[in-house]
């Protein structure tokens, strides 16, 4: 997966199909991965997990707290 700077991505699926897991992987919550993971040229366990969450979003699924959808919140 290559994606230039400033680009938008919408990863969709059938349930089951990785989509989560994916997500999980690339935002560093699962640090039990098998490979390697890149972010400009820089491995995903050397860089601090506060600069990374400044230039990623991830909008899971789950409703929030009060209830709401991502349609809602966004």
């Amino acid at each position: 997966l290559d994606l230039k700077i400033d680009s938008h991505l919408l990863i969709q699926g059938v349930t089951g199909c990785g989509k989560s897991t994916l997500l999980k992987l690339l935002m560093g919550y699962d640090e039990e991965y098998v490979g390697d993971i890149y972010y400009n040229h820089k491995e995903l366990k050397d860089i601090k997990k506060d600069s990374l969450y400044q230039h990623i979003a991830y909008l899971n699924e789950t409703p929030g707290p009060d209830g709401t959808c991502v349609k809602v919140t966004v």
